[in-house]
């Protein structure tokens, strides 16, 4: 159902501070976005996560609506330009 669904991914991240970023700046904006959150690493129930880096197991997603994601790029850009917090 991938066609009927009105949002696209704008931004893709394994760091935490651009993630809070993007996100910020797209709530000051005023424009509406969903995220998303998964573990990317590798966890076995034998090893666990061992010699796995934690700071980078984590993937970050931005989601926007496809009828403002043109809006939501420019926003991106200009969020992108500054230096991350944290």
């Amino acid at each position: 159902m991938k066609l009927l669904d009105p949002w696209t991914e704008l931004f893709l991240t394994l760091e935490a501070s651009r993630h809070s970023q993007v996100l910020a700046a797209l709530e000051q904006a005023g424009s509406p976005c969903r995220e998303k959150i998964q573990n990317a690493g590798h966890v076995t129930r034998r090893t666990g996560n061992v010699g796995a880096s934690s700071g980078s197991s984590v993937l970050y997603q931005v989601f926007v609506r496809k009828s403002q994601l043109e809006e939501a790029r420019e926003i991106l850009d200009h969020a992108l330009r500054q230096p991350p917090q944290g």
